[in-house]
């Protein structure tokens, strides 16, 4: 079924981007997506850096994690029906970001992004440090210089970045 706009005025748990993507509030039910996801290759690998999919119990330690520094959200895409496509946090200690291979490259972490960057600014947010990106991810690297943050360090496996709201 899909959302009717309405539903992006009175509900406090979805933040729309556009008519196309918007950002909902994780619940236990997307558990099911994320065992998809963080089994797939390419998420594991920039990521992560792993090869192992994760568990349910690597599900939870993660998600309880995140949702206790921050606002966690299943980003949807919207192509004849809502689909969940990733997930995207916004903590002022991290900005970790998956979104499913067939829907990388299309400006989509771009909106995720800058979205959540205005919402910390009206929260009051002055700086959002990323906890790390793999040298070797250059997409992720080119992703969030263009959203504005900066390399703040750099050690042999990963660049640290920070922006200032």
């Amino acid at each position: 079924m899909g959302r009717t706009q309405s539903m992006f005025i009175h509900d406090q748990n979805i933040i729309e981007i556009d008519n196309t993507l918007i950002l909902r509030k994780l619940t236990l039910s997307d558990y099911k997506y994320a065992m998809i996801w963080y089994s797939t290759d390419n998420i594991l690998k920039y990521s992560e850096s792993r090869t192992k999919p994760y568990d349910i119990e690597d599900i939870k330690r993660m998600y309880s994690y995140l949702s206790g520094i921050g606002e966690l959200y299943v980003i949807e895409a919207y192509k004849h029906t809502w689909s969940p496509i990733g997930d995207v946090t916004l903590s002022t200690q991290c900005m970790p970001m998956v979104i499913i291979p067939e829907y990388q490259g299309k400006g989509i972490g771009y909106r995720v992004i800058m979205t959540l960057l205005n919402r910390a600014k009206l929260q009051g947010i002055k700086h959002i440090k990323l906890s790390g990106i793999y040298t070797f991810n250059e997409k992720s690297f080119k992703l969030y210089s263009k959203c504005g943050f900066m390399e703040t360090n750099r050690d042999e496996n990963k660049i640290y970045m920070e922006i200032k709201l």
